[in-house]
């Protein structure tokens, strides 16, 4: 039984141990990730914005990892976005009609 807990404690103290050692790692390559993903990402976008139709030409060097991270591709596709612009657009409109209306009924009393 005291063998028992003598390891339990031994065990605990390892796995402590093991844990303040790589946590600091994994926190350093969860930020050196999302900033790899981040600048590929922007990269391509600015790829994209290169052969756009009437972009100026040439301009920039192409990011050196931008083909080992060609693997991202299928997983950075711009999704839909949604948008309230149409429903503010509509209901500013019809403020503006409604003061209209209220514009043009006072002039005529």
């Amino acid at each position: 039984m005291l063998i028992n807990v003598i390891f339990y404690s031994v065990l605990i103290h390892v796995r402590n141990t093991v844990l303040c050692v790589l946590c600091p790692l994994a926190e350093d390559c969860k930020k050196k990730w999302k900033g790899l993903r981040d600048h590929y990402r922007k990269e391509k976008k600015r790829e994209k914005d290169r052969r756009r139709s009437g972009a100026a030409g040439g301009g920039g060097r192409v990011w050196r990892y931008t083909s080992v991270m060609g693997f991202l591709d299928p997983f950075l596709e711009e999704h839909p976005s949604t948008s309230n612009l149409d429903e503010a657009l509509a209901e500013s409109e019809e403020s503006r009609d409604d003061e209209g209306e209220t514009e043009e009924y006072e002039k005529s009393c």
